[in-house]
């Protein structure tokens, strides 16, 4: 509409800028047009600190910027599939613009309800402390306290920059983890305190895999058991031939046949 526009369009506006300024103090950043948003403000990826003062490019991630007046994010069931097809670490960025700061959420105590949720399931992130509960209508989640907070006059501080690249690589290591591993229903759930890059991973799984499941992990790791047998027979470890083909027999048995249990057998001379 020519002259108007809605004050709160505008708020929305200038705390996704503030969000990718205080993003670019981080991270080279691509930010995606209101056109293109479909869930994702920015795509950044990390820059490491290196000598010579260069800045070495390193992991990508998405980011969703909030205003800090909003304190909720709800996904429904076609959001939470989105997440669940997600190919990069995910985070919030929730931006208080009077104090020109940002605080970086992570996503990582959705990992375990999206291995396990049922179909048409719903979301809503809670980004300030509450119970996580959940109903047949709507699960609530409490994401967390922030990974990181940093404001515009600390990306002045070196010390600072250098301290956020350690935080966030660590979160985006565990979180490139669980996209990997998803499939599997496997997980790292990790505990923090906010600026902190020291985790604690506990490793988890949201349920056993099915039959087909089960196949497809083992086809994943084909490649590693051939290479495993050629290691045993050309360092000679008996030991180890008589567990591959173990193994080998397991995997046949589940419909993944590596035609190696003649050979293995021949290696030990049987």
């Amino acid at each position: 509409m020519p002259r108007h526009r809605h004050k709160d369009f505008r708020s929305g506006d200038l705390c996704e800028a503030m969000g990718i300024l205080l993003l670019k103090g981080i991270a080279a950043v691509a930010e995606v047009a209101r056109p293109e948003d479909v869930g994702i403000d920015a795509v950044g990826t990390l820059l490491r600190p290196g000598p010579d003062d260069l800045l070495v490019a390193e992991d990508s991630f998405f980011v969703q910027i909030k205003s800090s007046s909003k304190d909720h994010i709800d996904y429904d069931e076609n959001g939470v599939c989105w997440l669940k097809e997600l190919r990069l670490p995910f985070f919030i960025g929730s931006v208080d613009k009077k104090s020109s700061c940002m605080a970086l959420y992570s996503t990582n105590r959705l990992a375990g309800f999206l291995i396990s949720s049922r179909e048409r399931a719903t979301y809503r992130l809670h980004l300030q402390k509450t119970d996580t509960t959940s109903t047949p209508e709507r699960t609530e989640i409490y994401i967390g306290p922030a990974i990181a907070k940093w404001t515009v006059s600390q990306l002045c501080d070196k010390e600072h920059i250098e301290r956020l690249y350690r935080v966030i690589k660590a979160h985006i290591e565990v979180e490139e983890w669980n996209i990997s591993y998803r499939p599997l229903a496997y997980f790292q759930a990790v505990f923090w305190t906010t600026n902190d890059e020291r985790l604690r991973k506990v490793l988890e799984s949201g349920r056993g895999p099915s039959d087909d499941e089960l196949k497809r992990i083992l086809v994943n790791v084909s490649p590693h058991v051939a290479l495993m047998t050629t290691y045993c027979q050309s360092h000679q470890n008996r030991e180890g031939l008589e567990l591959l083909g173990k193994l080998v027999g397991f995997m046949k048995a589940a419909g993944v046949d590596l035609a190696l249990e003649k050979p293995i057998q021949q290696m030990l001379g049987r």
